[in-house]
């Protein structure tokens, strides 16, 4: 597989970034593994705690699609590895998501570069 470039390129991916999304687990502590889910969704069934992440790389990005279930307003507490989180505000309406974007960066964190609320079909 051929390296993706543009024609004047500042930046070249050293591997394959996948856009597969996997399913998190929903329940009590979760660990997020950027390298094998770095595209993910988690169906909250309960409030969580997202643990430090694993396999971060610096640059890559990983993206993670918070779904409320059951009832919905359920939150979630995250490790001081994830940034720019303490303004979060989830979609709380059972069935409905918001959708997050990290950007991975140096000493094993992940900075928050977007969030959206969302209506899923």
């Amino acid at each position: 597989m051929e390296a993706f470039a543009l024609a004047n390129k500042t930046q070249e991916y050293d591997e394959a970034q996948t856009l597969n999304v996997k399913q998190l687990a929903g329940v009590g502590t979760v660990t997020w593994n950027l390298q094998t889910q770095q595209n993910a969704e988690i169906t909250l069934t309960g409030s969580i705690t997202m643990a430090a992440p694993l396999g971060w790389k610096k640059g890559r990005l990983a993206m993670l699609e918070v779904i409320q279930g059951g009832s919905g307003s359920y939150t979630i507490t995250w490790a001081s590895s994830y940034k720019d989180v303490s303004t979060l505000s989830l979609n709380g309406t059972a069935g409905q998501s918001t959708l997050l974007v990290f950007k991975c960066i140096g000493r094993s964190a992940v900075m928050l570069i977007s969030s959206k609320n969302c209506t899923r079909a």
